[in-house]
């Protein structure tokens, strides 16, 4: 590029560089700092630097004081208008056999991410079995609870639409012990095992057991195991069941 050329460029890319951060920067010190740090620069070493600048290699860092000059997200849509730029857009999820695209625009940004100091070969433990168990809740403790899944884990299989995996997460495999029973009989004695031939009843939740005798304690009437005042252990006594 001639010199000329490479004049005009710059002084188009430095005009265009303050009007986006004009919404954001109301302090003006952004500004001033690269203003400052650009007119120390040759063409070439200006040319150079955006040249990183677009290749991922370099970045602009600005800086904000906290509840004083910090941008809102107004300000940051009105730069992104300038540069004709658009945060939103639909999403497009393949978790399903078809795939789905989302019925309205989503924002999209980068995410910055912490590393964490445990690796693969540092706090690393592996349950090999489930049978340490809480006798209220009947859910895995100590060496065991490795094989827990978290509410976050629970949540994102819940939005999309893995039920039939939380099915068995939350039933035979965590406190449904008559469930967890008949899954392993079945498993040794055929190999496998299919949802349909275990039982699925809520009489067998250890939890929900616990969390329908707490509602009941406290005065609250629910449905999770029986649709009355009595306890389920009251209630089998009255029919006869055992």
């Amino acid at each position: 590029m001639k010199p000329e050329e490479l004049k005009q460029k710059r002084q188009k890319m430095m005009e265009l560089l303050f009007k986006t951060l004009a919404p954001i920067d109301k302090s003006g010190k952004n500004k001033e700092l690269y203003e400052n740090k650009f007119g120390t620069m040759s063409d070439k070493q200006f040319e150079t630097f955006f040249n990183n600048f677009f290749k991922g290699k370099d970045n602009f860092i600005l800086q904000f004081i906290p509840f004083d000059s910090e941008p809102t997200m107004e300000d940051a849509m009105k730069s992104a208008k300038i540069l004709n730029f658009s945060f939103n857009e639909r999403v497009y999820l393949n978790h399903f056999k078809e795939g789905y695209m989302s019925d309205f625009e989503c924002m999209i940004l980068p995410l910055g991410i912490k590393r964490l100091q445990q690796m693969i070969n540092k706090k690393n433990s592996t349950s090999f079995t489930a049978t340490n168990r809480d006798s209220k809740t009947g859910q895995v403790i100590n060496e065991d609870k490795n094989a827990r899944i978290s509410d976050v884990e629970t949540a994102a299989m819940m939005v999309t639409g893995m039920k039939d995996v939380l099915k068995e997460f939350l039933g035979p495999r965590a406190d449904d012990i008559v469930g967890y029973n008949e899954m392993t009989k079945q498993i040794l004695e055929k190999g496998y095992v299919s949802q349909e031939d275990i039982p699925n009843d809520p009489r067998n939740k250890t939890t929900l057991n616990l969390v329908d005798v707490y509602f009941l304690g406290a005065g609250i009437k629910s449905n999770l195991i029986t649709d009355n005042l009595m306890l389920l252990s009251a209630l089998d006594k009255e029919t006869g069941v055992k």
